[in-house]
């Protein structure tokens, strides 16, 4: 498996003790260049609610309300993401008291 952040360590290393001669410096940080990873110059926008203690109650009063209806089902009445629907119905009332 490889290990990008290693490599560029040990590269690094390579550049800064090894005795090169400038080119073969150059050349080597260039590559060194090329291990890095540029930032997403678009992200989506967020789409969904955040999780707060009001939701959280919608969420259980829903599946109280209908045991049949599916975290799919709830999580677009609430517009929240299926998973924070899974998290809050597995903990239940719970997170009330325990902070979380």
């Amino acid at each position: 498996m490889s290990d990008i952040p290693q490599a560029r360590n040990r590269l690094d290393d390579v550049i800064r003790y090894a005795d090169l001669d400038e080119p073969t410096q150059h050349e080597l940080k260039a590559i060194r260049g090329l291990l890095g990873r540029e930032r997403a110059s678009f992200r989506a926008p967020i789409s969904s609610v955040k999780l707060t203690p009001s939701v959280k109650d919608k969420i259980l009063e829903l599946k109280r309300r209908s045991p049949s209806m599916t975290e799919q089902d709830i999580a677009s009445a609430v517009n929240v993401d299926i998973g924070r629907v899974s998290e809050t119905l597995s903990r239940g009332a719970r997170w009330r008291y325990d902070g979380i």
